[in-house]
């Protein structure tokens, strides 16, 4: 079981409950669970993960289930930890909640049975200084701790102390880290070694994690330890400097858009890779360029423009993005042909949602006229982009759009109609 999951998301679980003898969804009661916190170590050096138990009791004669389905719909209970420094101020977060639903697949709390979770305190927290803290857990995030709605916690706040730690202790910390990733064989030894390097705070770690956020494999994972690090700047300073040596990759975009880095700083090296790379990074460097900010080198324009024509279909997808987002003026007359006929209807799609993206009655006669194409993603797409512009030309497609001898296309037009009208009535 991966238990660092826990811990880069700040522990948030849920689960819905399901009563062995009513059928239907059931919150448990306060006086059915019974819970109790404990940390093992009380005491830990800045870095070094500090572990904590949650055993949850079921006191009653109902049987509870976990299933994963319920946090799309009913989020009906959940628990997590919160740490608070010496002054009583929650330490901040470092990534949302997320929750772990594998884990409790099926999991079942039998009447009096009990039942272990555990995981890391200080994954979830930016614990990157001596001293002092306290643990809480909370059941059910949405009701205040001590509401009639929380389930007593025994061994609630419970306290621990971070203590500063000596160079040479980080030094052989980190150098031992660093070997064990180097050694490790197959995807979960990756993955566990990639936990270890994420726990050491240590910023010499950082170009290695990121150099693995390349490896497919591994999946988000780097990322997140990377999300883990105090030290943001050199993060930032990590990725660029992989971008300028390497080149632009799949979740590049994702990480410099999360991080906030300036696009001063990344649109002229993802110009160079939009010009220079193979297809792969020409794709990626466009596909950046659409997320990472609105910083604009207005000389690039032509090249977007010429990536269009790329034989591959990322390429222009990216493209159309790149160039759709309203950054580089006036682009209807090298969208609207890719929207009537590129020979890839994800493209014809793509660009279709970028015309909406122009908010210009030109493109309304095109648009009008794919919402009888027999594809249906791209007929969607036409009133999705009508809705878009929003203007009285564009409801007036919309409102001819909805006489349609298609029943379903009708409903679309009417339900962007409605849309419209409801926003009109919002302003």
């Amino acid at each position: 079981m991966r238990w660092f999951l826990y811990t880069l998301f700040a522990f948030a679980l849920c689960s819905t409950a399901v009563s062995a003898t009513q059928p239907g969804i059931q919150r448990p009661g306060p006086d059915d669970l019974k819970l109790a916190l404990f940390l093992p170590k009380q005491a830990c050096k800045v870095g070094e993960p500090i572990p904590f138990v949650l055993k949850v009791t079921n006191v009653s004669d109902k049987e509870f289930r976990y299933f994963d389905a319920a946090w799309q719909k009913r989020r009906p209970w959940n628990y997590g930890i919160e740490v608070m420094d010496s002054l009583g101020k929650s330490v901040p977060m470092i990534s949302p909640p997320m929750v772990i639903s594998a884990i409790m697949a099926q999991l079942k709390i039998a009447p009096k049975e009990t039942v272990t979770f555990e995981g890391f305190v200080n994954r979830s927290c930016s614990l990157d200084k001596p001293g002092e803290y306290t643990a809480y857990a909370h059941w059910n995030n949405a009701a205040p701790v001590g509401s009639p709605q929380q389930p007593p916690i025994e061994s609630n706040g419970v306290a621990f102390r971070v203590e500063e730690t000596t160079a040479a202790s980080r030094d052989a910390r980190l150098s031992a880290a660093l070997k064990q990733f180097e050694e490790a064989q197959g995807r979960d030894q990756r993955l566990d070694a990639l936990d270890i390097l994420g726990f050491t705070l240590d910023p010499r770690a950082i170009p290695t994690v990121v150099k693995a956020s390349r490896e497919s494999d591994l999946a988000y994972e780097p990322e997140y330890v990377l999300f883990g690090f105090p030290d943001r700047e050199a993060v930032r300073s990590g990725l660029v400097e992989e971008l300028r040596s390497y080149g632009p990759y799949e979740k590049l975009d994702y990480m410099l858009s999360h991080l906030k880095v300036p696009g001063e700083t990344t649109v002229p090296l993802l110009a160079k890779w939009v010009r220079e790379g193979d297809t792969e990074q020409r794709s990626s460097a466009l596909h950046a360029l659409f997320m990472v900010g609105d910083y604009v080198d207005q000389s690039l324009k032509v090249d977007i423009v010429e990536a269009l024509q790329d034989k591959d279909r990322m390429v222009r997808d990216h493209a159309i993005l790149a160039l759709g987002a309203g950054r580089y003026g006036d682009v209807l007359e090298e969208l609207m042909p890719l929207a009537e006929s590129d020979p890839d209807r994800t493209v014809r799609g793509q660009a279709t949602t970028a015309l909406g993206w122009q908010k210009d009655d030109r493109a309304v006669p095109l648009l009008e006229k794919l919402t009888a194409d027999p594809t249906k993603e791209l007929s969607y797409a036409a009133v999705n982009a009508l809705e878009t512009i929003g203007s009285p030309t564009a409801k007036a497609a919309l409102e001819r759009c909805a006489q349609s001898s298609d029943a379903k296309m009708q409903e679309q037009c009417r339900q962007a109609l409605e849309n419209l009208s409801r926003r009109a009535g919002d302003k």
